[in-house]
Formats: structure tokens, C-alpha cells, sequence
């Protein structure tokens, strides 16, 4: 019986590590993807912004992000996301990090709303890898549908909300 467990545990990883393709980046040392988003992959879209206009991006009353995190006034129809699925929590703040650093140097950090592609999907909207030529493996970017009037895409915004986790970054 134990050596049949144990061949199913062995199976079992065996098939998710086929599942994900993963391999790893002698770059950086980070994995690197399929080029094709998985509906149960886990998506970060960070928290970056003042230390006293953190309320505008997620509420610790309710545990959740505010719908304008899945909004951008620049480009309304795409969000910039990370894939996390492979990483660790703590990995996965890193990655924000970096992100602030690059766009938002002067921003704080607070954290990243956690949500599955699938939900993503379910809402109307598109998740599609963008690695940039592999200098961001983890990119991948939410589209609405470009023919959506800001109303539209808020009332998707709101719907994802339903679906994210909040994980705030502790620098402890």
C-alpha cells in the first residue's frame, strides 16, 4: 500500500511539472513559463502608491482591493500582471518590489491582489503572457474587450475585486 502512495505522490509531480512546462532561467535563476496563460494560474497585480492614499487601493476594514487596482487610466483596455503560481509569497513581493522600483520609485509598496486567471476570464476579460522578450518572464497582461466604455470595464473591475485576495507586504 505504501509503495503505491508513494507512486502516486510521485505521478502526481510528475504530472504538474508536465502540466507547467517549467524550467529554469540560468539568467536569474527564476522559472520561466509556458507561453500559454493557464486558467488556474495565480495573477498579482500590485499595490504601489502613497503611504496616505493606500484606502484608494485596498480596504484592511474588508480585506479586499478597491476596483480601481483593476482599472488604468492610461492604458483602459490592459493591466500589467505577474504569473505567481510558481513562487512563493515572499517571491511574489519581491517581484512587486522590483515593479515599484522600475515604474513607481518614489510610491510605497504595499502589496499585491491575488486572483486566478480563470475568474479573469470568467468576467470578460483576456489574460495573456508578455515577457518582453523573456526580460520579464513573469509579465502577463489583463485586456478588456477594446470596445468597453469605462462603466463596462468598471463593473468587470468590481467583479474581480469578488474574486482577489489582498497580500500585504510586511517588511518585517
Amino acid at each position: 500500500m505504501k509503495q503505491l502512495l508513494n507512486l502516486l505522490k510521485y505521478l502526481s509531480s510528475l504530472f504538474k511539472s508536465f502540466q507547467l512546462n517549467t524550467t529554469k532561467d540560468t539568467n536569474n535563476n527564476l522559472l520561466s513559463l509556458p507561453t500559454t496563460v493557464s486558467t488556474d494560474e495565480a495573477l498579482a497585480r500590485y499595490l504601489v502608491g502613497g503611504r496616505k492614499n493606500k484606502n484608494k487601493l485596498y480596504s484592511t476594514k474588508n480585506n479586499k482591493v478597491k476596483p480601481r487596482v483593476f482599472m488604468d487610466e492610461r492604458t483602459p483596455a490592459e493591466l500589467s500582471v505577474d504569473r505567481i503560481s510558481t513562487l512563493t509569497e515572499r517571491e511574489s513581493h519581491e517581484l512587486g518590489k522590483q515593479f515599484k522600483k522600475d515604474h513607481n520609485p518614489n510610491q510605497t509598496y504595499h502589496g499585491y491582489g491575488k486572483i486566478i486567471a480563470e475568474k479573469c476570464l470568467n468576467a470578460g476579460a483576456n489574460v495573456e503572457s508578455e515577457t518582453y522578450d523573456d526580460s520579464k518572464p513573469y509579465h502577463a497582461n489583463i485586456k478588456y474587450p477594446e470596445d468597453l466604455k469605462k462603466e463596462d470595464i468598471m463593473d468587470i473591475a468590481n467583479e474581480l475585486v469578488l474574486s482577489t485576495t489582498l497580500c500585504l507586504y510586511n517588511e518585517a
